[in-house]
């Protein structure tokens, strides 16, 4: 009798360790654990343990419901040696031409290199943030994009100048190492790595959306907070500054009901809805740690674009059944994306008769009568 043979899993494929200043920054998450981790072990994959990375794989589209491994997936299992959010923008970059291909791994490069590559300036330590004159205004898409035009900018430029733009020394190289290792990886060694057109800004932006699909961002609105009422007592029972964030569009809540405010060295406006990375900022004011959770690496996110890459994040909800237009029984049916997090249209269906239908008609009439 043959042996049976250890098929690889999901835990297997993609099982990369992030590089250490990710993870730091991971680590200090509000719950106290790290969403990114996966362990290369097929135990992880057990679904009654709390520590599970299959949900994370199910969200960014690499398994099915059942656990069973989708067409992204294994078009994700050649990018084995990434994070399994590096290997979604991977895989979802292949379909492009060379020279997006090498924007989207350059943007790995700079998400992989734990140093910031630009200085940025504070009370304590000023600085100009000269590389700021690198990035052109015109665009609001995401903070990544701008990271790769000022990477694009400086790839010849000699130290004098590096220093004379505020870009932190040493970075720079750094980054190319790893681009050079994707770039053989993928076979893109004929490419340079130029600045994005319009058109490839849009493309690389998709591939972003689709390696951060399960850190989905949604602008609160004043009725999260409160009701539709606006009652004296709900409002009263509510933070003060919970109340003017929101109120100012500057806080954001996650399908698990976090909140958190984009970073002060952001470089975009956001939108209603947002791929971002939660880092918490600590520090000691009057003798005890304060924490603030923030935003980033903030990408703006389209509908359209989010279909495209993740539909799996889309459901429909069965409302029951309304009356419609022909004053005849029709199915209520509501769009919802990430478990909740954004509700969006309505739609009614004309459906075959059934019992369900007839219990709404005769609980209709009774109610009318």
């Amino acid at each position: 009798m043959s042996e049976r043979v250890k098929m690889p899993t999901p835990g297997d494929l993609f099982g990369a360790t992030k590089c250490p200043g990710r993870e730091a920054s991971v680590r200090e998450s509000s719950d106290g654990t790290n969403p990114d981790d996966t362990a290369a072990s097929a135990a992880v994959l057990d679904h009654t343990r709390d520590d599970v990375p299959a949900e994370k794989l199910q969200r960014l589209g690499a398994l099915d419901e059942n656990g069973e491994l989708t067409e992204i997936g294994r078009r994700m299992e050649q990018f084995a040696g990434e994070s399994p959010e590096h290997a979604r923008m991977l895989a979802e970059a292949e379909r492009l031409p060379g020279a997006v291909r090498m924007q989207v791994a350059a943007i790995v490069a700079l998400q992989k290199t734990p140093a910031d590559l630009v200085v940025y300036g504070s009370k304590k330590r000023p600085c100009k943030e000269r590389w700021r004159n690198l990035i052109d205004p015109r665009y609001n898409d995401s903070d990544w994009l701008k990271q790769l035009e000022v990477l694009a900018s400086i790839q010849n430029m000699p130290r004098e100048e590096l220093l004379g733009h505020d870009i932190r020394l040493g970075v720079p190289s750094k980054v190319k190492r790893e681009l050079r290792r994707l770039k053989t990886q993928q076979g893109l060694d004929e490419y340079d790595l130029t600045l994005p057109s319009d058109e490839e800004r849009q493309q690389v932006v998709k591939c972003i959306i689709a390696g951060s699909a399960d850190k989905l961002w949604r602008k609160m609105k004043i009725t999260d907070l409160v009701s539709s009422n606006y009652t004296r007592s709900e409002v009263f029972a509510v933070d003060t500054y919970r109340l003017v964030d929101t109120d100012k569009g500057r806080l954001y809540r996650n399908n698990k009901g976090e909140e958190r405010k984009r970073s002060q060295r952001s470089l975009i406006e956001m939108d209603q809805l947002v791929v971002a990375d939660p880092e918490d900022i600590r520090f000691r004011q009057n003798g005890e740690e304060v924490k603030i959770p923030i935003l980033k690496g903030v990408t703006n996110v389209e509908l359209s674009d989010l279909r495209e890459v993740a539909p799996q994040l889309f459901a429909d909800e069965d409302r029951g059944f309304v009356v419609g237009d022909n004053d005849k029984p029709v199915k209520l049916v509501k769009s919802v994306l990430d478990n909740g997090l954004l509700q969006l249209d309505e739609q009614r269906i004309a459906v075959e008769p059934s019992e369900e239908m007839a219990d709404f008609v005769v609980k209709k009439i009774a109610k009318e009568h």
